[in-house]
């Protein structure tokens, strides 16, 4: 009993500590969103015509029109780690499921608002984190 008492406690701190980590570095992204971003449009749905047989429907999260004219794109992710699964791991996970699909949105935008996108983000909820996508050129 002891012994499991023990583990709680510091299973409490770890968990607290890695949370308290993930609130400063989720608040730092929202900061930087805020302090670049002049226009906030959120929810975006789109139809897009991608070719004469490929049709592409979705919701774009966020588009932050920055003060500068820049575009960013930002993707919300709910996706859970999996058990075992090291915060590495996990996010090159990510990464290779939805790259593809922000990638879309950029397109998108740019055929739409013949403009291009500068920033393409990933931001897990899981970590806290925001992952930008390189952008191809």
């Amino acid at each position: 009993r002891e012994y499991l008492g023990l583990a709680l406690q510091q299973a409490d701190r770890v968990f607290q500590k890695r949370a308290e980590a993930e609130l400063r570095q989720s608040a730092d992204f929202r900061r930087e969103l805020i302090k670049m971003g002049k226009s906030f449009l959120s929810e975006i749905p789109f139809s897009h015509a991608r070719a004469e047989l490929e049709w592409m429907e979705g919701v774009v999260d966020l588009v932050v029109v920055c003060a500068s004219g820049e575009l960013w794109i930002v993707d919300w992710k709910t996706d859970r780690r999996l058990l075992g699964e090291n915060e590495e791991a996990f996010s090159a996970r990510l990464r290779g499921a939805y790259e593809a699909q922000i990638r879309a949105y950029a397109e998108v935008l740019e055929r739409g608002l013949s403009r291009a996108a500068s920033r393409l983000v990933l931001f897990s909820t899981e970590l806290g984190t925001p992952f930008t996508i390189e952008l191809a050129r």
